[in-house]
Order: C-alpha cells, then sequence, then structure tokens
C-alpha cells in the first residue's frame, strides 16, 4: 500500500511539474513503448517488465524502465517528455 502511494505521488510531482513548465508529460505505457522501440522489440513480447518513476539529483522526475526480451536485460531511463535519457542492456543469465 504504502509503494502504491509513493508511486502515486511521484506520478503527480510528474505531471505538475511538467505542467508547470507548459509540458505534457507521457505516460507511463508511452515511455515502455519508447524503450521497447528502441531496443527493436514489441511492448507484448518483453518480459518482467517493471516501470517506476524516479527523480534525478535536482528532482526531475523520469521513467526507469526495467524488462527482459530475446536473451537480454535492459534498463531505460526516459524523461517525462519523451526523451531517452540512458540505455543499458546486458545478455540474459
Amino acid at each position: 500500500m504504502t509503494k502504491r502511494i509513493m508511486a502515486l505521488a511521484l506520478a503527480l510531482i510528474l505531471v505538475f511539474s511538467l505542467a508547470a513548465c507548459g509540458g505534457k508529460a507521457i505516460s507511463a505505457q508511452k515511455a515502455q513503448q519508447i524503450a521497447a522501440k528502441d531496443a527493436g522489440v514489441k511492448v507484448a513480447d518483453a518480459e518482467n517488465i517493471h516501470t517506476h518513476v524516479e527523480t534525478d539529483a535536482d528532482g526531475v522526475p523520469y521513467y526507469n524502465i526495467h524488462f527482459s526480451a530475446d536473451g537480454e536485460n535492459y534498463n531505460y531511463m526516459i524523461s517525462a517528455s519523451g526523451e531517452i535519457l540512458s540505455v543499458s542492456n546486458e545478455a540474459g543469465h
């Protein structure tokens, strides 16, 4: 329950932060689509997909997305505006 409240609070911070700047936040689903497309897979083919809203050292929110596909493990950080901030992947175990 506490994790859900924290996730909701972070999501609201994300939306309000962008609204204050005149921007529009993408949804977690859209962030997953961006990550999967960049990895060359379909979201439906991604396994163990987990998406969390986190904040950087300056308090700027972003989506942290983890998933597996085709024997690879991926980790994406995607801004609320849809920009890929970082990508890492490695062969699965």
